[in-house]
Parts: C-alpha cells; sequence; structure tokens
C-alpha cells in the first residue's frame, strides 16, 4: 500500500483495509490430475532429456539410466539401460514398480 492510499484511507475509514499482492504465487493442485498423465509427461522430459543428451542417472548405480518409464497392470515401473563393458553394447533391465497407478 503506497502514501496515497495510506491517506485515503486514513481519512475516509477507520482501519485500513489490507489490500491483496498484486504477484501472489498461484499453487498448483495435482491431487486431479490422473496418474497416467503424470507418468506420460515424466516420460516425455525423459525423452527431451535424451534428445539433448542428458541421461538420469541411477544414484547407486552410476552406469545405469532410466531409459523409460510405463504403466503395466497398474504398477508404475521404470525401465533402466546399463552402458557394458564394450563400446556401444547396453543391458535394459525391468526395475521393480515404484508405486501404482
Amino acid at each position: 500500500m503506497n502514501r496515497t492510499q495510506k491517506r485515503w484511507y486514513q481519512k475516509n475509514s477507520k482501519s485500513p483495509k489490507k489490500l491483496e499482492p498484486l504477484n501472489k504465487p498461484k499453487t498448483t493442485d495435482f491431487n486431479s490430475v490422473p496418474t497416467e498423465t503424470i507418468c506420460q509427461s515424466i516420460q516425455l522430459l525423459i525423452n527431451e532429456l535424451h534428445r539433448r543428451g542428458v541421461r538420469l542417472y541411477d544414484f547407486d548405480n552410476k552406469s545405469r539410466h532410466i531409459f523409460q518409464i510405463q504403466i503395466m497392470q497398474g504398477k508404475i515401473y521404470f525401465l533402466m539401460e546399463e552402458e557394458g563393458k564394450e563400446v556401444g553394447e547396453t543391458q535394459t533391465e525391468i526395475i521393480a514398480g515404484c508405486g501404482t497407478a
């Protein structure tokens, strides 16, 4: 509230009303978004990162990176790709489900 507004409120009312801030942060509510949609969004982000040459590596096993996220039989799975010992050789494995859809 600027000085002009304060003066106006002092003259016209006993207690000034607090004005809402103009740049109030908006909260995003993901409770209404289906799990399938969230998983598809994550997969799109993984694809974009792969296109840019960025990999999402496993924290415990640095040679594995996330390749794909899928929903199978109501559970969410992520597919890891591991770089082999020889150049270009890769192994792909499905890791246990990380949640339910």
